[in-house]
């Protein structure tokens, strides 16, 4: 991370999604993470730049020091999923120092993740002015914590926890997230008078795609999953952003609330409504466990039972280990699976080899045993 200054105002977009600009102040440095640093550079508005000074002589790093009455700038700009494992530790922190502040630097688009909760004392979006940064008593940057760790059985709870140089306990570790009534209401009022979804049918959310393409279950094992719901008088709703919901699910009674949702903090109060997930590795798994919600979550590249071992209202579903030679690879990427590029496919192969099956008896199972 460094600090850069432009010679002139700006206002231009540097966090994913583009849809929030940011406007610089000339003379003021600015706290860049390097990957935004390097954006800045690649554009025209690089030639802008007067100063760029590392963050080292500035970063007063946190290593399990008394927090009482203290406070501490945590820095992840995302995913959804990687934020919630950091709201264990927020919330040991503040529980157990007096007067302890704890405050997230993140970018715009995941600051959903804390909304409404109490644990977090203000929400900061990247870039930051060094004139915050410099208010804190303390400092941790959690960059590549997750993505440097070749332990196949380290949760990204242990591996943030480490970091602050703090253990917590095992009933400590569920991710936290708070939802508000009148948000639970309008989900509400989206299935009941928008999609009108009978309330006296069980209603099972399928997320179609993870935030990775290694991570996606192919949609053919999700039409086949639908399908036998359906079938057995289940209403299946499709959670995702716009252009996730798979062809090969347009089912009668599969819904597309896909792109339906303007923000994550609406898709998980629908989620609420309903009575089970099935997901993959991906955002939705773990906002079911913060308000524990059933869950079926399906794995392949990562190691399923180390991913949620902590959730205890979540059942993992793998492929066989011959489905893969490689796995589990955890590969932390964007790119395709590279097995599944050898053989000219699109969808990682110990996904596709996953038993459908399998899911549709163990939710129906989880259906029977919710109405007990």
């Amino acid at each position: 991370m460094r600090f850069l200054t432009v010679d002139r105002a700006l206002k231009i977009s540097l966090n994913k999604g583009g849809d929030h600009a940011v406007s610089f102040v000339p003379d003021l440095p600015y706290l860049f993470t390097d990957h935004m640093a390097n954006q800045l550079y690649a554009t025209d508005f690089g030639k802008h730049i007067v100063e760029d000074e590392p963050v080292d002589g500035h970063y007063r790093r946190y290593e399990g020091q008394d927090l009482t009455a203290k406070s501490l700038m945590l820095c992840r700009t995302g995913g959804y999923g990687d934020l919630l494992f950091i709201t264990p530790l927020i919330r040991h922190l503040v529980h157990r120092y007096p007067g302890c502040k704890v405050s997230m630097v993140t970018n715009p688009i995941y600051a959903v993740t804390f909304r409404k909760n109490a644990d977090v004392h203000e929400i900061y979006a990247l870039p930051l002015p060094k004139r915050v940064f410099d208010k804190f008593d303390y400092h941790l940057d959690f960059t590549g914590t997750v993505e440097s760790s070749k332990d196949p059985n380290a949760h990204a709870v242990d591996l943030f926890a480490a970091a602050a140089g703090v253990t917590l306990d095992d009933d400590e570790k569920v991710p936290s997230f708070h939802l508000d009534k009148q948000t639970w209401k309008t989900a509400r009022s989206l299935l009941r008078n928008f999609f009108q979804i009978p309330w006296q049918k069980k209603i099972v959310a399928i997320q179609p795609k993870a935030s990775a393409l290694l991570r996606t279950v192919p949609p053919a094992v999700l039409a086949e999953i639908s399908r036998r719901l359906v079938n057995r008088g289940v209403v299946v709703l499709m959670l995702g952003g716009k252009g996730d919901f798979p062809p090969e699910c347009k089912i009668d009674g599969v819904f597309d609330l896909c792109g339906m949702c303007p923000s994550m903090y609406l898709s998980v109060a629908v989620l609420a409504h309903c009575d089970l997930l099935i997901a993959p590795d991906s955002s939705l798994t773990h906002f079911a466990a913060a308000i524990e919600k059933p869950t079926i979550a399906l794995y392949g590249p990562f190691p399923g039972e180390v991913r949620t071992k902590y959730y205890p209202h979540c059942t993992t579903i793998e492929p066989p280990a011959t489905a893969c030679p490689d796995m589990p690879c955890m590969i932390h990427s964007e790119t395709p699976c590279p097995q599944a590029q050898k053989c000219g496919q699109e969808y990682s192969p110990c996904l596709a080899k996953i038993d459908a099956e399998k899911i549709f008896d163990l939710a129906i199972t989880r259906l029977q045993e919710e109405s007990r």
